[in-house]
């Protein structure tokens, strides 16, 4: 595996985390700071893609 590949799926990942617990903070009738841990997840998905790219 190259280190852009590895690079984005760690980011992947812990989005996947975050963007779960927001899933399971709405669950629980929190729907803004859920809704504020899914944009998060999204954030952090689009970081890792630009940070794969960058090398």
């Amino acid at each position: 595996m190259d280190r852009d590949t590895l690079v984005f799926a760690v980011h992947l990942v812990v989005a996947l985390g975050l963007a779960t617990f927001g899933a399971y903070r709405i669950s629980l009738g929190a729907p803004v700071a859920g809704g504020l841990n899914i944009v998060m997840a999204a954030a952090i998905v689009a970081v890792g893609r630009y940070v794969s790219r960058l090398a």
